[in-house]
């Protein structure tokens, strides 16, 4: 999984807490040499409706490498790179956890619409 490990392994601190805010509006987000796209990013680059894609997608610019999760498998790393940044920093603790909050309701509604779209019922 070293796509979505470099994503992770290159934020810090604040960009961190930027792509919690994004992720919790339903967007990917971008650094040097990695990205992580979200399905409405998804649908406007490759076209296509958000609920057409069932995955969030972390890429590395260099040697190419992209893998594709699914949205608990995105709830299950992004939980673990909360973690790790709570250790670094405990005085986030509040503030990475309310916006994991927020994150796992946007991502709930993105597999909901992906389900509904796809005729898949739970």
């Amino acid at each position: 999984m070293y796509p979505i490990q470099s994503f992770f392994n290159s934020l810090r601190e604040r960009d961190f807490l930027d792509a919690l805010d994004s992720f919790a509006q339903g967007c990917g987000f971008s650094i040097e040499g990695a990205s992580c796209s979200f399905p409405v990013n998804l649908s406007e680059d490759l076209g296509g409706r958000e609920g057409q894609y069932g995955y969030i997608e972390f890429w590395t610019y260099s040697g190419n490498q992209e893998v594709r999760v699914s949205f608990p498998d995105f709830m299950t790393f992004l939980g673990t790179a909360a973690d790790n940044e709570i250790a670094y920093d405990p005085k986030m603790q509040s503030r990475i956890e309310e916006k994991m909050l927020a994150i796992s309701e946007k991502v709930k509604g993105m597999e909901d619409r992906y389900r509904k779209a796809h005729g898949v019922i739970t």
